[in-house]
């Protein structure tokens, strides 16, 4: 009788455990669903986010290009400029060197020198102008680039970051999975 009731106490107390380890499967299967909507969530913002980086650096490059452009237009404009100083340059040591033979005609030509040499100041001057703009110009387009690569090294950093959350919920869903099982 003692060991009837024994298997008797045995096979509830086994029933209990059966009772108590098919519901902690069922939690585990309802968490696992719900961490399979959490990883399709996650993997649908990854997706989001990395397209519209992708969408924000491809206009930065095309504000960076065109930046580009007007900066090689400004280079050639800068290049013509220097060659017409330099040009006005010669004719001035052209002139200086022809001061000594046209003495008899300094009078009337000292108008007119004055006149060249006026134009020449602002030429020289626009120059410097031009020089500074181009300066600034390509200060600001380095100061683009640097903070295109900067977006770009966040976007990689955010879309490492969202792969590795994807990957961490995906081996907890394998483990739970592996534990049902």
């Amino acid at each position: 009788k003692t060991r009837f009731e024994g298997a008797e106490k045995l096979c509830a107390s086994l029933e209990e455990e059966r009772t108590h380890l098919a519901a902690e499967a069922k939690t585990a299967c309802e968490k696992q669903e719900e961490l399979s909507g959490e990883l399709r969530e996650v993997r649908a913002a990854a997706q989001q986010t990395e397209q519209m980086l992708s969408s924000q650096l491809a206009s930065a490059q095309e504000v960076v290009s065109t930046q580009a452009g007007e900066l090689s237009a400004k280079d050639q404009q800068l290049t013509a400029l220097q060659a017409d100083l330099k040009k006005a340059q010669e004719e001035t040591l052209a002139l200086t060197e022809a001061k000594g033979q046209l003495a008899t005609q300094l009078s009337e030509l000292k108008g007119q020198y004055a006149v060249q040499d006026a134009e020449q100041r602002a030429e020289i001057h626009a120059l410097k102008q031009a020089q500074a703009d181009l300066r600034t110009e390509k200060a600001q387009l380095e100061s683009n680039m640097h903070m295109l690569r900067q977006a770009n090294m966040e976007s990689q950093r955010l879309v490492d970051g969202l792969r590795r959350n994807a990957d961490e919920n995906e081996r907890r869903t394998e483990r739970s999975r592996s534990l049902v099982q």
